[in-house]
């Protein structure tokens, strides 16, 4: 849960949440009505189909964002805790 910390991630997170709902309602609305009814425009199935995907890979981004962030973190920590080190053991 350290990634929701970001109030970017956490934006991220909701755009991605609103998107995904926003494509559920439009299949809804496509599932009331015949396919091919004059009433819905020819381009609402498509727009449906790509909010439904954009959601999920809006999440499969945030978890690459926040997993390249934290082994960034866990490297330069280790690497700060070595050099440390190194430097206590070469004042002996």
């Amino acid at each position: 849960m350290l990634v929701l910390n970001c109030k970017k991630m956490r934006r991220l997170v909701h755009a991605a949440a609103v998107i995904f709902l926003l494509g559920i309602a439009l299949q809804m609305v496509l599932n009331l009505f015949e396919p091919g009814d004059p009433a819905i425009p020819g381009l609402m199935p498509y727009l449906a189909y790509c909010a439904l995907v954009t959601g999920p890979l809006l999440l499969l981004l945030t978890l690459l964002i926040a997993l390249t962030r934290e082994r960034k973190k866990g490297a330069l920590a280790s690497a700060g805790q070595s050099i440390s080190l190194s430097r206590y053991s070469s004042s002996d």
